[in-house]
């Protein structure tokens, strides 16, 4: 079997996780996995690996960024990155040490079986789209009830680049009568559109321009204090169409997001380079709608409708609640040793990613006044640091518990001795929704609706610094 990669690695899952969450989680709870040359082992980390984890979890340092920047795969890279223990499940004797990407790609890590084989079909759905739209654009429109043939590829495989090879993507295609038709619906509407449209496009996922443009938002990303936890936040583009005879310079020249994104939306209007977002299409018709250009419609702003929580001690979480749409931001710690603590999105039928401690840090920022950061409120500088501390956080606790009674739906007796018999875990998330809690129940509700908006536009890669795209659904 192959070995993950440091792309496999910073990618997110279906779940909206790194699948270096996967590795962290196994180190902490003591679960084998399998390496080169000695198949399953148990992993020990060094304490700095593991702390610069959890610092990408919480959005505190980059997973990967420009050659020569700080980073999590700049610091463990390499041979220095060659620190893992490997040891068979009770011996004492070590069997070497190891890298990150000498751990073998299994099915947790998205292979092509079993729990990985949803992250599988995002590729080759993706992919299939890349091939159905070439083949649409060359034949002007394609019937619904198609019938693919191998040649048919072979005649556009010169103007299509995808990380699913040519043979995979029509075996799957033709092994998933579903998924075809909603391909050929998404090649169809794409190929009609006249102001999308251009016979000289070559179609691309995760290939040449694809790398071009993630690599110099990498840049301007990490110069601009990192707003964006990962390029799905900028860019939620699984496809670019690309008449790919400009200047690349054109890209990375530019500055900072605001002019980035003025060129994407001039490249857009050019039909020289657009990014598609892909939807599945069921049994209606496609449709394409232009999100984050500018001069567009303006976003729908959101209204915030309160904190809440089932309990003190029965749980760990809070919610951050906005409406239209019912919006709910479910706050908690996401790993089992309780040293990551993220929000996820939820409303409107559908999870829109998570939303990490330095993410949220930003936006309380941007619409509180850089007094009222996460950070600022709890005195620590990162997420990691409160979660080291979490012992000695009872008092805290007691103070904001009691001053935010009311986002409690039980009613509890609430003493600092019950809560100093809770875990790390329970006080490390507990601590932030409460001082997250208390940040709204003080902000005025003309910037609460901004912490709101601003969430929400985030969490569907829509916020004010969020690239132009397109969009079939």
């Amino acid at each position: 079997m192959a070995s993950v990669s440091w792309k496999k690695l910073g990618q997110v899952n279906p779940k909206g996780d790194l699948y270096l969450l996967v590795v962290f989680s196994n180190i902490m709870m003591r679960k084998e996995m399998k390496v080169e040359n000695h198949g399953s082992v148990l992993l020990t980390a060094p304490k700095k690996m593991l702390d610069d984890m959890e610092d990408v979890f919480n959005g505190d340092l980059p997973f990967d960024s420009v050659a020569k920047s700080d980073s999590f795969r700049n610091r463990w890279g390499g041979r220095k990155g060659a620190v893992l223990e490997c040891r068979k499940i009770g011996k004492t004797k070590s069997l070497g040490k190891i890298g990150l990407t000498k751990i073998i790609k299994t099915q947790e890590f998205g292979s092509n079986t079993g729990s990985g084989a949803g992250a599988k079909a995002t590729e080759m759905f993706e992919s299939a789209a890349c091939w159905m739209t070439a083949l649409a654009y060359k034949h002007d429109g394609l019937p619904e009830d198609y019938s693919l043939q191998e040649k048919d590829f072979d005649e556009i495989k010169s103007h299509v680049e995808t990380t699913a090879s040519q043979e995979d993507t029509f075996k799957f295609l033709n092994n998933n009568p579903d998924w075809m038709r909603s391909t050929i619906k998404t090649a169809n509407a794409l190929n009609g559109s006249n102001k999308f449209k251009n016979k000289g496009f070559h179609f691309y996922r995760g290939k040449n321009i694809v790398n071009v443009v993630e690599k110099h938002f990498k840049k301007i990303n990490k110069e601009e204090g990192r707003p964006f936890s990962n390029l799905n936040k900028w860019t939620p583009a699984d496809m670019y169409m690309c008449e790919c005879d400009f200047d690349r310079k054109e890209i990375t020249s530019t500055a900072n997001f605001a002019d980035i994104n003025a060129k994407m939306q001039q490249l857009i209007d050019d039909k020289k380079l657009i990014g598609v977002s892909l939807k599945g299409i069921g049994s209606g018709g496609a449709t394409i709608s232009k999100k984050n250009f500018i001069g567009g419609p303006a976003k729908q702003q959101r209204r915030f409708t309160g904190m809440r929580a089932k309990s003190l001690f029965g749980s760990m979480d809070v919610y951050f609640t906005a409406s239209p749409g019912d919006i709910e931001v479910q706050f908690r710690a996401t790993d089992t040793a309780g040293k990551t603590w993220q929000g996820e999105v939820m409303g409107e039928s559908a999870k829109h990613g998570k939303i990490g401690g330095g993410v949220l840090d930003n936006v309380l920022k941007s619409a509180l006044g850089e007094s009222n950061g996460l950070f600022v409120k709890t005195g620590f500088s990162k997420t990691s640091a409160i979660a080291a501390a979490a012992d000695t956080l009872d008092s805290k606790i007691l103070k904001l518990a009691n001053d935010n009674k009311d986002i409690f739906e039980d009613e509890e007796n609430i003493t600092l001795d019950t809560i100093s018999k809770k875990d790390k875990k329970w006080k490390f998330a507990k601590y932030l929704g409460l001082v997250f809690a208390d940040i709204m129940r003080t902000a005025n509700i003309t910037d609460a609706n901004k912490v709101a908006t601003k969430l929400y536009l985030y969490a569907t890669s829509e916020s004010d610094k969020s690239a132009p795209y397109i969009k079939v659904s």
